[in-house]
């Protein structure tokens, strides 16, 4: 089976029992559209601030036994023969999506109640329709991965880990290949309480932009990567 090679990296935090059923959700859809791949739920180990998305994503791949990561979190929905079509391009990593379509919380609610085929939810209007982003599911080999080191767990809160993680990609691995195909994300309580993310996302972006200027030179890129991978220090 063309997945049996594949782990399914979902980032998990437990802040409502929504979360809890999308996590279930999520779980049942791998299991039904991509057969033979495994699941590893990843957890954030540090004491905060805040959620680290980043280290739980290295957590989950520290877990993994397959040799091609798909980093995906738990409220979005994707079509298998994307996947199937990422893991055949040949490409050094992908992004198999181009349209991120945002549905509404009854269409989510009809959905996690089994009212909707997950291959058929083009049929429901959106929300919102988001082109070109660059978060929330990409497909990388395990050697890819580890040659970045994963992903920065410096970045805490929301925002940034995804975008600082395409350009360290982008400058050691290369750029990614991207799949004219949709994702739907379903719909959830927005977690990130403004006062308590306000200095965080500040922090996330400052560093961010540090990743920006290196993108393209290997050396400076491997320089930042090198003050957190092996218990670097941090900045």
């Amino acid at each position: 089976m063309i997945f049996r090679d594949l782990s399914v990296l979902v980032p998990f935090f437990r802040d409502s029992e929504h979360r809890d059923r999308l996590l279930w959700w999520f779980a049942f859809h791998v299991a039904r559209t991509l057969p033979g791949a495994e699941t590893i739920v990843g957890l954030d180990p540090g004491p905060g601030p805040g959620f680290s998305r980043a280290a739980a994503v290295n957590d989950a791949a520290g877990r993994a036994t397959r040799d091609v990561f798909l980093i995906c979190d738990c409220d979005l929905v994707f079509p298998a023969e994307g996947v199937a079509r990422a893991l055949t391009s040949g490409a050094p990593w992908m992004i198999p999506y181009t349209i991120c379509s945002g549905l509404s919380q009854a269409d989510t609610a009809e959905v996690l109640d089994g009212a909707h085929d997950p291959a058929r939810l083009d049929d429901l209007a959106p929300v919102s329709v988001r082109e070109g982003t660059i978060g929330g599911m990409c497909l990388v080999p395990r050697e890819a991965f580890a040659r970045v080191g994963g992903m920065d767990p410096r970045f805490r809160g929301w925002g940034c880990e995804d975008n600082a993680f395409y350009m360290a990609m982008g400058t050691l691995v290369g750029e990614p290949a991207r799949l004219p195909c949709t994702i739907h994300h379903l719909w959830h309580p927005d977690g990130r309480p403004a006062s308590a993310q306000a200095g965080l996302y500040i922090q996330n972006r400052a560093l961010y932009a540090r990743y920006l200027a290196a993108h393209g030179d290997p050396g400076a890129m491997s320089a930042i990567l090198d003050e957190w991978r092996g218990g670097g220090r941090e900045q």
